[in-house]
């Protein structure tokens, strides 16, 4: 249970499958199970859910991950990068701006995936974009820009 103020994003359950052109699901499903929501998320930090009691339901241990601040993917990689390719820049933006780690398997899914990045449209990656330089670049590692370098060179008309 939860003692603090937490801010929540209602959404209904759902499973998707048969993704189309590495980002939109061909079919959606409406599920009563969170357990079965929980397996279509990116990450394990997405995959944390609240019930009306306050009670943590934590199918991949993403508070744990949370705490430890490293972005881990759900399931292979590989998989869930080429359903969608937006998840490749998520992945990067959320470990530039919150300050995480990639965990290595994922890391290199990013790099292996990355030429998905071409079936994204221009105002997703816009969006991602902007949301990313939000934030105050200049004392990140050379060494993760390095990485991410790698991960988004593709679009390097919008970096």
């Amino acid at each position: 249970t939860l003692n603090k103020p937490v801010i929540c994003q209602i959404a209904t359950y759902r499973t998707e499958s048969n993704y189309q052109n590495h980002r939109y699901p061909g079919e959606i499903t409406f599920v009563d199970d969170v357990s079965l929501d929980a397996y279509r998320r990116d990450f394990t930090v997405n995959a944390l859910y609240l019930d009306k009691e306050m009670t943590l339901f934590d199918p991949f241990n993403g508070k744990d991950d949370l705490q430890k601040r490293i972005l881990r993917s759900i399931g292979d990689p590989s998989i869930r990068l080429n359903e969608d390719a937006l998840r490749i820049l998520r992945a990067v933006r959320f470990c530039v701006t919150l300050e995480f780690e990639m965990e290595t398997e994922l890391m290199n899914a990013c790099i292996d995936c990355s030429k998905t990045l071409i079936y994204l449209k221009e105002n997703a990656i816009e969006l991602e974009r902007r949301k990313l330089f939000k934030n105050d670049l200049t004392n990140m590692q050379t060494e993760k820009l390095e990485y991410y370098r790698k991960i988004i060179m593709g679009l390097k008309n919008y970096f």
